[in-house]
């Protein structure tokens, strides 16, 4: 037996408290837009050198597995880089992870910004 239920049983939408970091499920649509626009989606960027490091929280599970599975929730992507640079799927394979919950989202947000840091040194000690 799962530890978590019926994925949609509670709502198809996720709402985060910016307080607690606690997630509530609902279904209320106009809730989900009007929350969708709040600044705390965001709950960590870090630039480093031309790359920005983003994580955020998604408010819809992004998951796409079945009934028993954690929801994922949050993600981290690395974006941009001027020349000389090009591509950074390139530079730094694991550009985007997703998280469950807060705690998970913040520990890969920082490991993904100590990866990207160690994959463009010198672009970073000219900062």
């Amino acid at each position: 037996m799962s530890n978590y239920p019926d994925k949609y049983a509670g709502g198809v939408y996720w709402s985060l408290d910016p307080d607690t970091h606690e997630l509530t499920q609902h279904d209320d649509a106009k809730r989900f837009g009007k929350e969708f626009e709040m600044p705390h989606r965001v709950i960590a960027q870090e630039k480093v050198g031309s790359y920005l490091v983003s994580t955020v929280f998604l408010a819809i599970d992004h998951s796409h597995r079945p009934q028993g599975y954690p929801p994922v929730l949050f993600e981290t992507m690395v974006f941009g880089s001027d020349p000389p640079h090009g591509s950074i799927a390139a530079e730094v394979p694991d550009y985007t992870d997703r998280y469950s919950n807060y705690t998970q989202a913040m520990s890969g947000h920082k490991r993904v910004v100590s990866l990207v840091k160690n994959k463009v040194p010198s672009e970073v000690s000219e900062m």
